[in-house]
This record gives C-alpha cells, structure tokens and sequence, in this order.
C-alpha cells in the first residue's frame, strides 16, 4: 500500500543503521569515524525510530486489524 512506503524505507534504514554499528565493536573509542558513525546512529534511533513506531501503531496496525480474519487473528 502506498501509503506504507515510507515504513519500509524507515525498516531498510534501521537495518543498515544496524549494520554500521555491528562494525563499531572492534573500533577504538579514539577512531574519530567510528565515533561520528555511532552518533549518527543515537540520533538516528532516538529521533526516527521513535516516530516510526508511532507511524506503525497509527497507519500500519489499523489497515492489519481491518484486514485480519474474524476471530483469534484479529484479537
């Protein structure tokens, strides 16, 4: 649903912000790289991911409810 793209972006960019950071383990605190890739992923997390959630309970939830088959699905 077209409406929805924007959820899908959101969950391609949380993958890739991940995948960053799993490559920050090994890093040293004073690797000016890995810092700067790290504090983009605080703010990444703590400014989109947020919103996303709340963008999920608001648009996606409701069109899975409404499509969700009577009974034990839809609860």
């Amino acid at each position: 649903h077209p409406s929805l793209d924007g959820l899908s972006k959101a969950h391609a960019d949380i993958i890739a912000h991940l995948f960053h950071l799993s490559a920050l383990g090994n890093a040293s605190p004073r690797d000016a790289q890995a810092c700067d890739m790290a504090r983009q992923a605080i703010a990444f997390f703590k400014n989109t991911v947020l919103s996303h959630h709340h963008t999920e309970e608001q648009r996606l939830f409701p069109m899975v409810r409404a499509a969700a088959s009577p009974g034990a699905e839809r609860e």
